[in-house]
């Protein structure tokens, strides 16, 4: 019985013994699991990204695909960055009609294509904004042997700018981001405001009253290397520019430029001018000054303008006759909304200059423009474009083009 009494109160110990340590590794392991559970849930709150900012995003905006890395509340003062792009492919058949055969030829015809992207890109910094804009062309065989005769990409625009101030920004490049082209072009004349893929796709020179601009009077004046300082507070806006005169780097005269808008929800206007200079033998200086209102009276916005100025052209200049002339010009718009899927467009423009046959084509003539365009989605437009002219030395010219444009 001793025995047996001995036994069991040695098991019954054993027992407890062993319970005690089970229970301590259980209270051990629960620790290790409070303190796991506290690791992971720190992690989950730690950003996935680096400090100072949110998940980079992806947007559409218009025709515009967007980058944007935007600074969170923990950090404000961390720089927001936005890369936005977009691109089209162009294709059509083109009709020309030219009775003064400027062209070389009275009638012409061409299937046209070509492919266009732009990148821009912007960044707050310590001393403000500062972007870059750039634009890149490619048309088809006959106009890809710009390099030697090897196949080349053309520009299709380029600038940089740096927003001194909420409201003054200073650019540089081709095709400031304040007025495609030079700054004394108007606002509101037809060709500023159209969609006119004719004339963009062929380098047409400009009809805008005043436009004429520069010594060549050339398509190529009317993007010409700029440097611009810009103001603009609500409805009102400031800008000038130095520009090139004539677009050759080996050139030195150059111009300059100003435009000043007054612009509201429901109507607008815009003065502008500028002079440039001329190393043409013969040449005269050029200079111009216009101005122009345009009205927004949904679905419809109209436009008229008024210019008037001086050419001055030189023997040298683009193998041309000495010739240095007035002129002025009157003109007006309509664009009218059909629907959320079809637009209209017309523009008429009266040149009253005196410019001899062999420098001027639309000198004492009038020009009729017009298209309509249908865009069932924002991926694509199909439209249907002309341009006549009575009068003056290309009389009874005309240009038909159809359009399309896809985009992505």
């Amino acid at each position: 019985m001793k025995f047996l009494k001995i036994a069991l109160l040695g098991t019954a110990a054993f027992v407890a013994v062993s319970a005690s340590a089970k229970a301590d590794q259980l209270s051990d392991l629960k620790t290790q699991i409070e303190t796991l559970n506290s690791r992971v849930a720190t992690l989950e709150a730690s950003p996935s990204i680096p400090a100072g900012y949110s998940m980079v995003a992806f947007s559409r905006e218009g025709d515009d695909h967007v980058i944007s890395i935007m600074p969170t509340a923990d950090a404000p003062a961390a720089p927001e960055t936005k890369i936005t792009w977009s691109g089209n492919v162009r294709g059509g058949v083109f009709a020309l009609y030219d009775s003064s055969q400027k062209v070389g030829s009275q009638y012409s015809a061409d299937v046209w294509a070509e492919a266009r992207l732009k990148v821009v890109a912007k960044t707050d910094t310590a001393v403000g904004e500062v972007g870059v804009s750039i634009g890149m062309r490619a048309r088809d065989s006959s106009a890809l042997t710009y390099n030697a005769g090897n196949p080349a990409v053309e520009t299709d625009g380029f600038y940089g700018w740096w927003k001194l101030t909420p409201t003054t920004t200073f650019s540089a490049g081709i095709q400031n981001p304040i007025q495609k082209g030079t700054l004394a072009k108007n606002s509101y004349s037809f060709d500023a405001v159209c969609s006119c893929y004719q004339n963009d796709t062929w380098g047409a020179i400009s009809n805008a009253p005043g436009a004429k601009g520069n010594a060549l009077s050339d398509s190529s004046t009317n993007n010409p290397a700029q440097m611009a300082l810009s103001y603009a507070d609500g409805p009102i806006g400031f800008a000038v520019a130095i520009e090139d005169a004539n677009n050759n780097n080996n050139a030195s005269a150059f111009g300059v430029s100003g435009k000043a808008t007054y612009k509201m929800d429901m109507i607008g206007f815009d003065v502008s001018g500028g002079y440039w200079g001329n190393t043409a033998a013969g040449g005269d200086a050029s200079y111009t000054i216009n101005g122009g209102i345009g009205l927004n009276l949904s679905p419809v916005k109209l436009g008229v303008t008024l210019g008037a100025g001086h050419v001055g052209l030189g023997s040298s200049s683009s193998g041309k006759p000495t010739a240095n002339y007035d002129y002025w010009a009157a003109g007006g718009f309509a664009n009218v909304a059909l629907g959320d899927t079809a637009n209209l467009e017309l523009g008429v423009v009266h040149d009253f200059g005196t410019a001899p046959v062999a420098v001027d084509q639309y000198a004492g003539g009038t020009l009729f423009n017009a298209g309509i365009y249908y865009t069932p989605v924002k991926q694509l437009v199909v439209g249907l474009e002309g341009q006549y002219q009575t009068g003056g030395a290309a009389d009874q010219s005309y240009i038909a083009n159809m359009v399309t444009v896809f985009k992505f």
